[in-house]
């Protein structure tokens, strides 16, 4: 299936950098995979086919996002409109076996919650593909976040997104770049 929108994690931009630059990029041989997959990306943000939400964008702290940041800013879609739709995300997807977990704490647990609704991004995420794909779009989510249960108040997106009713298409990085985006990048394998 090929789809008009791409709404990205965070998670999924931190493992961008981390394999396509930290681990195969060597400055020694000039390898040019890192910089030119880079300026791909920028580019479709910046034409809006990937969607960065304001929520992902502050996500990115470290310093080696810095130019990354710099180029994309201007580009960047505020989340504020489907805030209503979080709140009812919330309340869908809490997992109250996990307050175990708080031992009681229940100002934790209202402190945890308060931060899906306010920076979190990931339910923001889950919301602003909904919101688009009601407006006609096929929208795919792109987050390495994985399916296993750890100690969140809130299911995780893949979970979320495999819910019968919420119906997102969602996947990881690798996926957008190897089979979305297979006519506009060709890869070759060298050895050795």
């Amino acid at each position: 299936m090929k789809f008009d929108t791409i709404v990205i994690d965070a998670s999924s931009i931190i493992n961008f950098f981390k394999y396509y630059h930290e681990y195969y990029y060597d400055v020694t041989t000039n390898n040019t995979i890192f910089p030119e997959l880079n300026e791909f990306l920028i580019k479709k943000i910046k034409s809006g086919e990937i969607i960065l939400i304001d929520k992902v964008f502050d996500e990115l702290k470290s310093i080696e996002y810095a130019n990354f940041k710099k180029e994309i800013k201007g580009n960047i879609t505020e989340s504020i409109s489907v805030f209503s739709e979080v709140q009812s995300l919330i309340k869908r997807y809490y997992i109250i076996e996990n307050e175990k977990f708080y031992n009681g704490n229940k100002i934790q647990i209202d402190s945890d919650l308060e931060k899906y609704e306010t920076t979190h991004a990931d339910l923001f995420l889950i919301a602003v593909s909904k919101q688009l794909k009601s407006n006609g779009k096929k929208v795919l989510l792109i987050t390495e976040e994985s399916i296993g249960k750890d100690k969140k108040l809130i299911d995780k997106i893949p979970v979320i997104c495999k819910k019968a009713n919420e119906d997102v298409w969602c996947r990881t990085i690798p996926f957008a770049l190897f089979e979305h985006y297979k006519d506009e990048l060709e890869f070759t394998l060298k050895i050795k």
